[in-house]
């Protein structure tokens, strides 16, 4: 969406207001009159725009932006307007991602974002950082395309310049990936911040195929105007005219709540966010950074925690607003302390829910990058950093949607199901409601919660308590008694696949069994094709899980040996990352098959013991109990890796 933008030859002056003017009975030509006569009034530019429309009541706010004083714009007597100050927001500044669990969700249900798009309301997106190429995060489909709102042209390059460096940081918590890396982390300490730069192997978003589409709505110093984010929420509406194609939105900036102006919740900001959720779109808030401060006692300062500090747009009652904990150990230490805390100032229960926003690694660029090169003072460019804020931990509850939503898509197009989804799953960090919402996010509950246990929100939904997942699913076992571990749980389950006839179902369901020990004890998680949803594209799953599993069960018989698809697809891509040492082929043989030792996989080496089959076996729980023990073993030495 264009702004219908007038102009004159004055520039705004010193000392005047920036107003952000509300016409609420809005026919066109009576709003352009309007404009043209604050125009002649002022001597001031007007800008014109029209905001989100309420998909229940059909109304669209008009909003006229202009310098002015309040007392001189007289114009509007008799009109149907509200005069706001046009506020100046300012930006909410690779473990974290294991604290959600959000790598369990992408290796045990496929959750990495793959066909969701995610916009990202803030300083542009550095289109030149590596971490974006692997999934080509920064390609939209059309008729989407990347806005600079803070240009004349929104959709020129800028979007995807990011001077200031806040919405790369943010863009890469929620998606893309990177390998071989070099990050800056603080010093712990008073006085100047310093770094010690470290090398990691790998550092990956929240859902690292889900595609980004930026919404530059902060200058190169971090500051923007409510009205250009208002513009921007519409834009994302007239993207999605017949289509639902933007599926969430990020907002990365906070702006101060003045309750001399409007009712808490019912800013122009907030009715917009209201909207845009009531359209079908998620829309993710940073509670703000303002839950810290001072008081006095007498004449004397004192420092606390405030409560009662939520900024807009967090006050919105549709927004998912999220506040900040620890990246590692958030029920140790809790809330941050900057993190704004609840209740709205009306009452409301805010924030949502919290996820990690204190130190976390993301992208560097602009001046944040330039920054820590010159703090770094070896005039070495690094390409990850740390920063803190309740916009990073909005940034995971963004990626953590786009990842449910890629795997559980009947959730699409029902962002308040999916709110209560997350808040529901959420983990309790044991304090004030006012403080952390719901809990933690996390993600693998929350997946669980959809497909395995029961949640309220669905039940009262859909009217059942189990819903199939669409990529990837549980085994039975863990179908029918769900263990969760803890936030603070071990190490990641190895993720396994089944390579079979299907003739041979009965053989892995029996195996299904014997391995459900190693399920309860979170240790392994099994990928079979058997649950892929009608409408899925069959082939690009097997590929995915293919990539992704630890360890490869060949389950051998006549039947697999005369299989076109598992000896051409399935068998030669697993071979192949068996000789790449990136997984595990482990062949076991269940019916005596004729020649299996001349297979492509058969100079590895067989269970049960010799190659023996399992239905040669007079006492066949002995065959698979001891399948089950060298599983156990061999999962115990990539454990110890």
């Amino acid at each position: 969406m264009q702004p219908r933008n007038r102009y004159t030859s004055q520039m705004p002056q010193p000392g005047l207001d920036q107003l952000l003017i509300a016409v609420t009975a809005n026919p066109p030509k009576r709003v352009d009159a309007l404009a043209s006569r604050l125009e002649r009034e002022t001597g001031m530019p007007v800008t014109a725009f029209a905001g989100v429309r309420d998909p229940l009541t059909h109304a669209t706010t008009e909003y006229l932006q202009l310098h002015a004083s309040v007392g001189d714009v007289s114009a509007l007597a008799g009109c149907d307007a509200q005069v706001f100050p046009d506020h100046v927001g300012h930006a909410c500044i690779y473990r974290s991602v294991n604290t959600i669990r959000a790598d369990l969700g992408r290796r045990i249900y496929l959750a990495d974002g793959h066909e969701i798009v995610w916009a990202v309301f803030d300083s542009g997106i550095d289109a030149r950082h590596p971490h974006f190429a692997r999934h080509r995060n920064l390609e939209l489909p059309a008729p989407l395309k990347h806005l600079d709102l803070m240009a004349s042209e929104a959709d020129g390059p800028g979007a995807l310049v990011d001077n200031f460096g806040h919405g790369t940081c943010l863009a890469g918590i929620i998606a893309g990936e990177n390998e071989n890396v070099r990050i800056a982390e603080h010093v712990l300490g008073k006085g100047n911040t310093t770094y010690v730069v470290t090398e990691v192997p790998s550092i990956c978003g929240i859902a690292p195929r889900c595609r980004l589409l930026s919404v530059k709505v902060l200058d190169d110093n971090g500051e923007g105007q409510v009205s250009v984010t208002i513009q921007g929420l519409a834009a994302i509406q007239k993207f999605n005219e017949g289509e639902l194609r933007v599926h969430g939105v990020n907002i990365g900036l906070g702006f101060p709540f003045d309750h001399t102006w409007y009712a808490c919740g019912r800013s122009p900001l907030c009715i917009e966010v209201d909207r845009l959720v009531r359209s079908g779109v998620v829309v993710v808030t940073p509670a703000g950074n303002t839950g810290f401060g001072q008081h006095f006692i007498g004449s004397i300062a004192a420092q606390s925690g405030m409560q009662v500090s939520i900024s807009d747009p967090g006050n919105a009652e549709l927004a998912l607003t999220v506040g900040s904990t620890h990246r590692e150990l958030p029920a140790v230490y809790g809330v941050s302390y900057f993190s704004s805390k609840g209740p709205t100032l009306d009452g409301r229960s805010k924030p949502d829910i919290v996820a990690p926003g204190e130190r976390i690694v993301s992208c560097s660029a602009g001046a944040s990058a330039e920054r820590t090169r010159s703090a770094l003072g070896t005039g070495e460019t690094v390409l990850y950093e740390e920063e803190s804020g309740t916009s990073l931990a909005g940034a995971h509850v963004s990626g953590a949607a786009a990842a449910v939503l890629s795997t559980r898509r009947d959730l699409i197009g029902s962002p308040d199901l999916l709110k209560r989804v997350l808040m529901e799953s959420a983990v309790d960090l044991g304090r004030s409601r006012f403080f952390q919402g719901s809990g933690m996010i996390d993600v693998m509950q929350a997946l669980q919660i959809t497909t395995a246990t029961q949640s309220p929100a669905l039940k009262e939904h859909f009217g059942r308590t189990t819903l199939p997942v669409q990529q990837g699913v549980l085994p039975p076992a863990l179908r029918t008694e769900v263990v969760l571990p803890t936030a603070a749980a071990g190490p990641r389950p190895l993720l396994m696949m089944y390579s079979y006839a299907h003739k041979d179902d009965t053989f892995r369901q029996e195996l299904d069994v014997y391995l459900t020990p190693l399920f309860r004890q979170n240790r392994i998680a099994i990928w079979q094709d058997r649950k892929i949803l009608p409408g899925s594209e069959f082939d690009k799953d097997i590929a995915r899980a293919l990539e992704e599993s630890d360890v490869i069960l060949l389950l051998v018989s006549a039947n697999y040996m005369a299989s076109k698809y598992s000896w051409s697809i399935e068998l030669k891509r697993a071979l192949e990352r068996h000789e790449q040492g990136t997984a595990r082929v482990i062949p076991i043989i269940l019916k005596p098959t004729p020649l299996w030792r001349d297979a492509p996989f058969g100079k590895l080496t067989a269970l049960p013991k010799d190659g023996k089959a399992i239905t040669t076996y007079e006492n066949q729980d002995l065959a698979w109990t001891e399948v089950v023990e060298e599983i156990r073993r061999l999962i115990t030495s990539l454990e110890r890796r």
